[in-house]
């Protein structure tokens, strides 16, 4: 209060020399001895020094920049019997407080993981079976996904089931939830899209350039005005995959470098290269360009063959999510026994890109499969076992390039092949040699598309699934050989029926349907399938495989993500014990396009495809304040 203040400087610096801190009077201080003045000045004087030490103190605290924390690693930890699925990349919210990962359980049910800041364990996300590719809205409320083959969805993290936002043109390269309220996506041909969440807007924004194959993974960087993605061209190896930035609206881009992966931090981009090395460069011209060298922040990336795929995010604060482990861009095969022990087929033979699909031929000395070599080719081969060269199959062009494995299949004596082939505006299933020796021999031409040509062990009978034009659902088609001219409906519904398998005795067939609502395996009497229908999956079931031996059924997941099989018997009436699981996920590739088994002459042995490291070897890394290393070594 103002009645409580001094008088003056003085009466204040009289107080501060005063044991009592009493106020003295004017009398007093009038009166006061010289040793009291002497005093009372050296005190204002001290005053006066320890408030100039105290501001300039304060202003250096003030100021200075405080000391940036050090960056940590460490590897999280998984749920006991879950295991991290390979390069189908990992999300986290802006403000870290959601991630979310694509895992496989111990049951072999893959489906998409949360993991909450504060939270011990990460948990499935119910409805997201067979998901892979997650983004997540900026405000981290909802869950964007992708499924085989090639549909997207959306998801509230809160609950609810999930729906379907976009299900044609759709490419395998993922998608990012822009700030400015669209995703932006893999059109596969179509270049890059956008969408808004609600269905509404589908819109071009980036079309691919001549002699592009594909662009994946956009990533729009703050400010929503700068796209960049990845951009693979015909015929290129992942060490020449590109990097590009787009202003949006131009329809053009820029390359900024090679890279397989690209991840933006504010006025950052964190790229990933083909060898497993993650680098961060400052971005320049608004992200149209790179300034500097770029900063190693990591070597230990895995990076999955399929397309050259990384498991990679960063948060707003600067955490920084990948899976670590070893990179080998090539597959091969392995036998993997009743014990899940595996073993190269044959450990001199690498391929250095996919395989696509496996076939066993009856005798199992010989395997013909499918493999990608670059620019959008898929040819067949065939490879003599255990130790022997590959052949390439001389079949003129496939009927579906990259779905070339559905279009041929050995002829149950090993001798020959059956390939199916385009001809005109339809198809035609052809008999050729093995060896290469000779020309081949047409079997049926037919106006559709056909798919999975089997041949019966006596030889009478010829099977396919048959689409009639691109958009219908296949049915299973069947003629005899030497007597009927055409294929005629076997089983034909408004259902997909397909990829069609025989019994060793060729009494049962077995096929998939989606009659139910979602692919099962189903057995019927062949070839008068009016006797009865028996439905031996359970849970989703595609690419049933008899076994060599007989009275056993294998089949995969419908997510692809494990191999299940049934014992059969057949007499005195059918009968199918439950599904077992024969092999989880780290066993098996899980691409969608892939037949990725077949079974040995005896049954007691798996032929399985590996791509790169197997599925659940991985750790996944979470690294904080790594901006702090780079800024740190950006300084030097």
């Amino acid at each position: 209060l103002p009645a409580d203040r001094f008088d003056s400087a003085k009466a204040f610096a009289e107080a501060v020399t005063n044991p009592a801190f009493t106020v003295a009077s004017a009398a007093a201080a009038a009166t006061a001895a010289p040793a009291a003045i002497r005093r009372s000045r050296i005190a204002i004087a001290l005053l006066a020094v320890a408030f100039v030490v105290t501001a300039a103190l304060a202003a250096w605290g003030w100021l200075r920049r405080a000391p940036a924390p050090a960056t940590s690693r460490f590897a999280m930890s998984l749920p006991e019997g879950t295991s991290l699925t390979w390069g189908n990349d990992v999300a986290v919210s802006r403000d870290g407080a959601v991630l979310v990962f694509p895992g496989v359980d111990s049951a072999g049910t893959q489906s998409l993981w949360i993991k909450r800041a504060g939270e011990l364990d990460a948990s499935p996300i119910p409805g997201t079976e067979g998901g892979y590719g997650p983004f997540l809205s900026p405000d981290g409320t909802q869950l964007g996904f992708f499924r085989a083959p090639f549909s997207m969805s959306l998801v509230a993290l809160a609950g609810g089931a999930p729906r379907v936002l976009a299900d044609s043109s759709l490419g395998s390269g993922g998608a990012a939830w822009a700030t400015d309220g669209f995703i932006y996506f893999d059109a596969n041909q179509g270049g890059i899209q956008r969408i808004r969440p609600d269905g509404s807007g589908r819109q071009s924004v980036l079309d691919l350039p001549s002699g592009g194959y594909g662009f994946a993974w956009p990533e729009v960087l703050p400010g929503d005005r700068v796209l960049v993605a990845r951009l693979r061209r015909a015929g290129a190896l992942p060490q020449d995959f590109a990097i590009i930035a787009s202003r949006i609206g131009t329809n053009r881009f820029s390359t900024l470098t090679k890279g397989v992966r690209a991840r933006a931090y504010g006025d950052h981009l964190f790229v990933a290269g083909a060898d497993g090395t993650l680098r961060v460069w400052q971005l320049d011209d608004g992200g149209l360009s790179l300034r500097g060298p770029g900063t190693v922040v990591a070597t230990d990336l895995h990076v999955a063959s399929v397309f050259a795929g990384v498991d990679l995010a960063v948060d707003a604060h600067g955490t920084l999510y990948y899976a670590a482990g070893r990179t080998s861009l090539g597959s091969g095969l392995d036998w993997v026994d009743g014990s899940g022990h595996h073993a190269p087929v044959d450990s001199t033979w690498h391929v250095p890109w996919l395989i696509t699909g496996s076939s066993l031929s009856p005798n199992g000395r010989r395997v013909m499969v499918s493999h990608y070599v670059g620019g959008g080719k898929f040819p067949v081969s065939i490879k003599q076992l255990p130790l022997g060269p590959m052949s390439p199959l001389a079949a003129d062009s496939l009927l579906t390039d990259a779905l070339s494995w559905t279009n041929a299949a050995w002829t149950p004596d090993g001798n020959s092949i059956l390939t199916s082939v385009k001809q005109g505006g339809g198809s035609a299933i052809y008999r050729q040699r093995a060896d290469g020796l000779g020309g081949r021999t047409l079997l049926v031409r037919d106006n559709g598309a056909l798919l999975w040509p089997v041949e019966s062990r006596d030889g009478r009978w010829l099977l396919a699934g048959r689409r009639a034009d691109s958009t219908a659902a296949p049915d299973i088609v069947a003629m005899r050989l030497g007597r009927d001219t055409v294929l005629s409906p076997l089983i034909a519904t408004p259902a997909a029926e397909g990829q069609a398998t025989l019994s060793p005795d060729g009494a049962w067939l077995a096929y998939a349907s989606d009659k139910s609502g979602r692919f099962e395996v189903y057995v019927q009497p062949f070839p008068d399938v009016s006797g009865g229908i028996w439905q031996v999956s359970l849970h989703g079931g595609v690419e049933p495989v008899w076994s060599p031996a007989g009275g056993r059924l294998y089949f995969r997941r419908e997510d692809r993500s494990s191999l299940l099989s049934v014992s059969i018997t057949t007499r005195p009436s059918f009968r199918a014990s439950l599904p077992h699981q024969v092999l989880g996920a780290t066993g098996l590739a899980g691409l969608y396009l892939q037949s990725g088994y077949a079974i040995s002459p005896d049954g007691e042995r798996i032929m399985v495809v590996r791509i790169g490291s197997e599925s659940g070897r991985f750790r996944l890394v979470r690294v904080a304040h790594v901006m702090s290393e780079v800024n740190h070594k950006e300084g030097q």
